[in-house]
């Protein structure tokens, strides 16, 4: 399998390539049998990051258990042997070490690649044995967090110490793995310098937030839709007075708010209990609180957030669709995934209740990728249908020299009730016209 423009790297992933030699017989059946006993006290980390004694105490005990006769030089090298294949990140431990990776993804044993300050590159300096070397490297970290990658488990989303975020899962294709490293969020004068935010689109964001509108934005993987919650629930553009419930499946949001109360959806353990991102939201709406914050709708939670939105909170989420209108019907579609009220009182509880929707863009070009605010739009409901009326709008005018789409982000005008929405509540919203992205 090859990938078109990836024939230069850089110069750090550029090396020769580290061959990964099979581990001894020995070694094998140390792993074997340690994988089968390992618990999470086995890697408390200490003062400098290293495992305690606990794991070297189980691998010296099965090695002492297999191989008794040998003498201490032989075992104390078989230990460190050990212990080097079940510290660290393995064969990623490089991209770990290196600024500006974002995201890494292995496919297989041998096909490595990572994206790092936008461009995609093959890893081949360093790779996985085999399968099973895959598999038990997934298995270790999993160990860590009180779960498994075993033979009864197909798939696992697990939080690194380090804060990134892994997904396994195994396919056809060898076993899967996506880790999305944590990075800063860009700041507000940096999203302006790249176009994509202007002084008149935060204006109105401004004011959406003062009027307390529900929106939400919409977009592709990496598009940004979290770096702008981030700060639009941040001061200045959310009053210090206002109570914030932000409900996540992993958190990421940490805005600069005084009263904010974070939730985590809790994953079912080995009795099968967990506490789910829709009993949160079932919870938050009984809570003394002015925002309610979902990280990203995936499911029957979208009923719940509109319920919300129509009953004096302000709600903000995102959702994955590559226009304004496919955000409308996912939004809808997840709603009626609940299964609890027909298609008219979905709509009904949408054009109530969300009023404005951000939709972004990250697209791929010669030099990596480009991101853009492709529109802010203002729901409305013309003729018993739902539609996206635009605010602002990019209008692409060509094509630029890395291949990205080059154009200006237009102001289309607000709606009349909108308008007069804004000024009974003595906001004001300056806009002029358009600039340039």
């Amino acid at each position: 399998m090859r990938f078109q423009g990836w024939n230069r790297r850089p110069e750090w992933a550029t090396t020769v390539p580290v061959q990964t030699a099979a581990p001894s017989e020995q070694l094998e059946t140390i792993l074997r049998d340690v994988y089968r006993e390992l618990r999470p006290h086995h890697f408390q980390q200490g003062e400098e990051g290293r495992p305690t004694q606990a794991l070297s105490k189980l691998i010296l005990n099965t090695i002492e258990s297999c191989y008794p006769q040998w003498t201490r030089e032989k075992k104390e090298h078989l230990l460190q042997e050990t212990l080097q294949e079940m510290t660290g990140y393995g064969p990623l431990e490089p991209l770990f070490h290196e600024e500006g990776v974002s995201d890494i993804q292995v496919i297989g044993p041998s096909l490595i690649h990572f994206t790092q300050n936008g461009k995609r590159w093959r890893f081949e300096q360093r790779r996985f044995r085999d399968e099973e070397h895959c598999r038990r490297f997934v298995h270790r970290l999993a160990i860590q967090s009180g779960r498994s990658f075993d033979e009864a488990t197909h798939e696992v989303d697990l939080d690194l110490t380090d804060g990134s975020r892994l997904h396994a899962l195994k396919t056809a294709s060898g076993t899967i793995i996506t880790i999305r490293r944590p990075s800063r969020f860009l700041t507000i004068d940096e999203l302006c310098r790249m176009g994509i935010l202007t002084d008149e689109i935060i204006e109105f964001l401004h004011a959406v937030q003062k009027r307390r509108l529900s929106w939400v934005i919409a977009g592709n993987t990496g598009s940004l839709k979290t770096t702008l919650i981030q700060h639009f629930l941040s001061r200045p553009f959310l009053p210090p007075h206002r109570i914030v419930g932000i409900m996540e499946e992993k958190r990421e949001l940490r805005p600069d708010h005084p009263y904010v109360i974070s939730m985590e959806e809790v994953l079912p353990g080995p009795n099968g209990e967990g506490y789910k991102l829709r009993q949160y939201v079932r919870a938050a709406m009984r809570m003394y609180l002015d925002v309610l914050v979902i990280g990203e709708l995936r499911g029957p939670e979208a009923l719940d957030a509109l319920r919300a939105a129509n009953t004096g909170h302000q709600v903000i989420t995102s959702v994955h669709a590559g226009s304004p209108q496919q955000a409308l019907s996912a939004l809808k579609m997840l709603s009626l995934s609940a299964g609890e009220v027909p298609a008219a009182v979905v709509d009904d509880l949408m054009a109530e209740g969300i009023r404005i929707l951000i939709q972004m863009e990250r697209a791929e070009g010669k030099q990596g990728y480009q991101i853009y605010l492709k529109s802010i739009c203002e729901v409305t409901r013309t003729d018993q249908e739902i539609v996206p009326r635009p605010i602002f709008e990019f209008v692409q005018t060509g094509i630029g020299n890395h291949g990205v789409p080059v154009g200006k982000l237009t102001f289309k005008g607000i709606s009349p009730s909108l308008a007069s929405e804004f000024q009974a509540w003595g906001i004001q919203v300056p806009l002029k016209g358009g600039a340039t992205a």
